[in-house]
């Protein structure tokens, strides 16, 4: 085989895989076809024939456990890279599915053009996403980690509060001590509890998170 050819075996139900796709596909690196199969126990029997570059497998098609058959799958052939097929997920799903070793996710009514560029970029060493579905794993990602600030920041309690906005404004501990009428190791226990919470390690971020959600404001001349 020429070496920008890539060797694909595809296991996956017929009505998601690109009906123009034929013995050889054209792209980036042309790909060629080493079998294509909706039967997901056929094609486990077949890989260990064929060794290919990369797997194509259909996760509507996998009837046990998914992250545990991909983590399998991963550990029975090492050296191919694995893409999937795969439905609308949650990003902690998706997330699930990528530690597995999996390389690249594809969106059911995907192009041959997609495939190719998708067995391109792993072959590389790279990761794929469809462009559609990277905007929407980014998009949840940032939703995630809003909800986790915001689920930590319910989490403060009042005093906590009151230690917060004192040093955000500036004051240090044992100012901070004197205005809150506290020791200077409570406000540092505070300050501890509360950057923890909120996952926060240096003061500037401290000052912009205060910022953020308006428990200080900035002052005019």
């Amino acid at each position: 085989m020429d070496e920008n050819t890539l060797s694909i075996a595809i296991i996956g139900s017929e009505g998601n895989i690109p009906k123009q796709i034929e013995n050889s596909i054209q792209g980036p690196n042309q790909l060629s076809l080493a079998f294509k199969t909706s039967d997901v126990m056929k094609g486990l029997k077949k890989l260990k024939d064929v060794n290919p570059n990369v797997i194509l497998i259909d996760l509507s098609q996998v009837e046990e456990d998914k992250t545990g058959f991909l983590v399998k799958l991963r550990l029975s052939y090492p050296e191919s890279n694995i893409l999937v097929i795969a439905e609308e997920y949650a990003v902690n799903e998706w997330l699930q599915i990528l530690k597995t070793g999996v390389r690249g996710i594809l969106d059911g009514e995907f192009s041959s053009k997609s495939l190719s560029t998708a067995a391109s970029v792993v072959h590389q060493g790279g990761i794929y996403f469809e462009p559609g579905r990277m905007g929407q794993f980014v998009e949840q990602c940032a939703n995630k980690v809003k909800h986790a600030e915001e689920k930590a920041s319910d989490l403060l309690t009042d005093r906590e509060i009151q230690v917060l906005k004192v040093l955000a404004e500036g004051y240090t501990v044992k100012k901070a001590a004197e205005i809150l009428d506290l020791s200077p190791k409570t406000v540092d226990t505070h300050k501890a509890n509360l950057m923890r919470k909120i996952n926060i390690h240096h003061r500037a971020d401290l000052i912009k998170y205060a910022l953020r959600k308006k428990i200080i404001t900035l002052q005019e001349d």
